[in-house]
């Protein structure tokens, strides 16, 4: 059986109710389905000392003094015997690792654009980090980060340039794992059509914010 995870996340940009600049706000990112192999984490006191130390030491190491606004949201903790005893499963056949822990947190920092970002945190049973959607090196320092405001005068000024309507647009937060770096996106729509949206789409590098990607997407209603 051939598991497929889509996760779709997008957010329009606006200003909360301090004046911050909203870029990224997810909505509830879900949960990754292991059927009937899989118990429900609702807090990290349900994870052994161990397993709770080692994601301490991970994400300080990844965010640093921002670490204070991070927030565990959800989890789940994956029988991996069972789960591979189906007939039908074989680990050759993944082209991810199916992780023991299933964890999901939650950043939250308005002063960077960020009122919501879902942090994946797959471990295997030792505690050992299998994959994150947020790089291991080179983003700790969150007061590095560009402010909304600059972000999105560049997005814009990008956009002018390739002749994008800019009236209104959709922004987030895009982790490339191959790239193991962090991107905005700013999604420009093409037509507003109520079963069909294109969207002229901008990547620009967290870091340097020159784009590092253009391309254009489809969405469709289905009723």
């Amino acid at each position: 059986m051939k598991n497929i995870l889509v996760l779709i996340l997008a957010t329009i940009w606006f200003t909360d109710l301090k004046g911050q600049q909203i870029l990224v706000d997810q909505p509830f990112n879900g949960f990754s389905y292991y059927g009937k192999y899989s118990k429900i984490i609702e807090s990290e006191g349900d994870l052994p000392n161990e397993i709770q130390t080692a994601l301490e030491e991970y994400l300080t190491v990844m965010f640093g003094d921002n670490v204070k606004n991070i927030s565990f949201s959800h989890g789940q903790q994956v029988d991996l015997k069972g789960y591979f005893s189906e007939t039908n499963r074989k680990s050759s056949s993944y082209h991810w690792l199916v992780p023991y822990y299933d964890l999901n947190y939650v950043l939250s920092d308005t002063t960077i654009g960020i009122k919501r970002y879902f942090l994946q945190m797959r471990l295997d049973e030792y505690g050992q980090l299998l994959r994150t959607n947020w790089p291991r090196k080179g983003y700790s320092n969150l007061s590095h980060f560009p402010s909304p405001n600059k972000i999105v005068k560049v997005a814009l000024n990008q956009a002018n340039a390739r002749g994008y309507w800019t009236y209104k647009f959709e922004t987030d937060l895009k982790f490339r794992d191959d790239s193991k770096s962090l991107n905005w996106v700013f999604k420009f729509p093409r037509t507003l059509k109520s079963d069909k949206k294109m969207f002229d789409v901008l990547e620009i590098s967290l870091l340097t914010l020159k784009v590092v990607d253009e391309y254009t997407i489809s969405t469709s209603t289905v009723n």
